[in-house]
């Protein structure tokens, strides 16, 4: 996603501004004789300024672009005179590391101006530069930065009103891609519909439980269920026997419980031949 194609311009302005300064460097050293550290840090420093600008005025980034060439000269002359001692030399790139953490706190500039004076360092002691490279250096640095500066301060320079009206105009297209989504799964068929929704299709059962029938062709209207016939719980003959005996409830009074248990000793003394019932 790049809405108004802001990103793919910011990379193709640095990938052209590489281009030459690698180029430029190229021709210099083609001149020269130098080895071709200078090349490299011509090439990185140009990408360091597309990057580390985030400036949203013009002008704001033109003097921000140019103010970066100081600290950047700066940095690579003492990180070339420092490379054959290397505590000294790292001890300085910590100091180095934390000033540009520190000056971020002034805003995009500040945060510019760190970046290029500790990438400066870090690659004068990554491809450890010599002492007798210092001016092809800090050539390769001004050229880097500079290469920066004319392409994207100048020659491709960034026109809000333009940048809005791309903006908008990808704005409305997604909207209008979302628009015609919606329209299709509205008027697609509803099994569809729900398995585009992510949900059960219409004839499955609800409450997660099967509905124990066979989907039938397309119209067809569902089967009628049997009604149950309901009987009263007193009118079932099982349902008279299983209901415990008047004198067994609870609550039923002390007299109608020792007539019960009389009854029952006299049907037991029948049974047994001991004697008839008064």
């Amino acid at each position: 996603m790049d809405p108004g194609l802001v990103r793919l311009r910011l990379g193709g302005i640095a990938a052209a501004s590489m281009i030459l300064a690698v180029l430029v460097m190229s021709g210099v050293r083609a001149l020269t004789g130098e080895p071709v550290t200078a090349v490299l840090m011509a090439g990185v420093l140009s990408m360091i300024g597309n990057l580390a600008v985030n400036e949203p005025d013009i002008r704001r980034l033109r003097v921000t672009t140019a103010l970066m060439v100081p600290p950047a000269l700066a940095s690579v002359t003492a990180g070339t005179l420092l490379a054959p001692d290397r505590i000294v030399a790292d001890v300085v790139f910590v100091a180095v590391m934390v000033t540009a953490v520190y000056i971020r706190r002034y805003g995009p500039r500040g945060n510019a101006l760190g970046m290029a004076a500790m990438m400066g360092y870090f690659f004068t002691q990554f491809l450890k530069a010599a002492v007798g490279q210092i001016p092809f250096l800090l050539v390769a640095a001004a050229v880097g930065i500079g290469s920066t500066l004319l392409l994207r301060g100048w020659v491709f320079a960034e026109n809000p009103g333009r940048t809005v009206e791309r903006m908008t105009r990808a704005f409305r297209a997604h909207v209008h891609r979302l628009v015609e989504a919606t329209a299709d799964l509205l008027a697609a068929h509803p099994p569809q519909r729900d398995r585009a929704a992510g949900g059960r299709p219409a004839g499955a059962a609800t409450r997660g439980r099967p509905s124990g029938r066979r989907p039938g062709p397309a119209g067809a209207r569902p089967p009628r269920r049997r009604a149950r016939r309901r009987t009263p719980l007193g009118g079932h003959p099982q349902a008279r026997a299983r209901r415990p005996p008047p004198a067994r409830r609870r609550g039923a009074p002390a007299a109608g419980r020792h007539a019960l248990a009389g009854r029952r000793h006299r049907h037991r003394g029948v049974a047994r031949g001991r004697g008839a019932p008064a």
